[in-house]
């Protein structure tokens, strides 16, 4: 799929740098942009992936405060806590929103985070696409497909029923105008913005929304605000660390062809301590263990492991490997989970104590190719329970991975999301 014609418009991306699964997609997106003459620039208050920008040869304009070395959730208090005053974030809407001016932009992209650039954009009349995650989507929540948050769980609701625990927080998410819509309201008001939130799951939302799911995948509907060429599908990226892969291709796919086999891979935010538990439980059996560990463990963490399990840092193409391989062990990062989805192979999922993660899992799960298990209250025997169930029942499960694999789009999104901006 190619883009056609060219354009000259000036773009403006502000993703969270702090968040690979929102660096990456935004940085694939831009690429097209530029390849079809558009001028493409970033802005950032600092995070651990900012470096990409430069890699790709883009501008990077930096904005006060520079959040430096902060982790997402750190970033995600200062620029998106209630707790802070309107003047707060006053200020840094109208930083933004000058830098915004003086850089020209004629169109903002920004991920669906809750940061200052939802005030900003409107603040100077900017128009702005937000490009998120399907399962965020009122839409997703109104075909009662959101299961409760595992990491909201505790002694009181393990207790309670899902459909009474789960039906609650379904009405509060779809109903609660929340602390950030009064935040937000006050301060447009303050600025003689004349726009107004009523929801608090609108302020996700853009002038535009694109999303970055397949809507086969996500099991809903179009609407009116979000129709179906909205949905753009998956944007995947391994080509980003390349110069970091130090591997045998050959080596990997005869060890995991070699007898029934698994690929662990939990991205870069996976749980030590869970991910040394699924090594220790899987070191004592017949599996072949294929664990890619990125930086969740060091090079003295993996000494001490019988010759089933082969590590590796990174792969050339984690999606070659899901494919070979008979199961995946993952965690729910958007890219992951779609990867894993691609394969046609079952899959076994543990989120972080994220709802969206958790989310992209029940997806898999809903079309019947494997299982989520716990992350807050993650159990050995459960993990080595659904192991076994999937292997002593693998037609099953192979056959609804091969027939979802079937069904989704091919992951262009980022070439279908710079096509909607050039014509925006």
């Amino acid at each position: 799929m190619d883009l056609e014609g060219s354009s000259n418009k000036k773009i403006g991306f502000f993703p969270s740098f702090d968040c690979l699964g929102d660096t990456f997609p935004f940085i694939k997106i831009a690429e097209k942009c530029r390849a079809k003459g558009a001028k493409v620039l970033f802005f950032s208050h600092g995070g651990v992936y900012e470096n990409l920008v430069k890699k790709y040869g883009f501008e990077l304009i930096q904005i006060e405060p520079i959040l430096k070395d902060a982790k997402l959730e750190d970033a995600t208090k200062t620029l998106a806590s209630a707790k802070q005053s309107d003047e707060y974030y006053i200020d840094i809407i109208k930083k933004e929103g000058q830098a915004f001016v003086d850089a020209e932009i004629e169109l903002l992209v920004q991920p669906n985070v809750l940061i200052t650039t939802v005030a900003s954009s409107k603040y100077k009349k900017i128009p702005s696409v937000s490009v998120m995650s399907g399962v965020w989507l009122p839409e997703y929540f109104k075909n009662h497909h959101d299961t409760f948050p595992d990491g909201s769980e505790n002694f009181f609701t393990r207790l309670l029923p899902h459909f009474i625990k789960g039906n609650l927080f379904n009405w509060l998410i779809l109903n609660n105008k929340g602390p950030f819509v009064k935040k937000y309201n006050n301060i447009f008001k303050k600025l003689n913005i004349t726009f107004r939130f009523s929801k608090g799951i609108d302020l996700l939302l853009g002038d535009k929304t694109l999303v970055c799911d397949d809507i086969n995948f996500l099991q809903i509907n179009p609407s009116k605000n979000i129709p179906k060429e909205n949905f753009i599908g998956p944007i995947l990226s391994n080509d980003l660390f390349d110069d970091e892969i130090d591997t045998n291709e050959k080596e990997l796919e005869d060890f995991l062809k070699n007898k029934k086999s698994i690929l662990i891979t939990m991205g870069s935010t996976g749980n030590k301590k869970i991910y040394l538990k699924i090594l220790n439980e899987l070191n004592n059996t017949d599996y072949n263990v294929l664990a890619i560990y990125t930086n969740i463990l060091n090079e003295e963490e993996i000494k001490d492991y019988s010759k089933n399990i082969l590590f590796r840092k990174f792969v050339p193409d984690v999606k070659s490997f899901n494919e070979i391989a008979d199961l995946a062990v993952i965690h729910g990062g958007r890219g992951t989970v779609y990867t894993a989805a691609y394969s046609g192979k079952p899959v076994i999922g543990i989120p972080r104590d994220l709802m969206e993660q958790q989310y992209n899992l029940d997806c898999l799960v809903r079309h019947n190719n494997g299982f989520r298990l716990s992350y807050k209250y993650f159990n050995e025997k459960k993990f080595m329970k659904s192991v076994k169930t999937i292997f002593n029942n693998y037609d099953y499960y192979h056959k609804n991975a091969i027939k979802l694999s079937k069904k989704i789009q091919k992951p262009n999104g980022d070439i279908k999301a710079a096509r909607l901006l050039l014509d925006f």
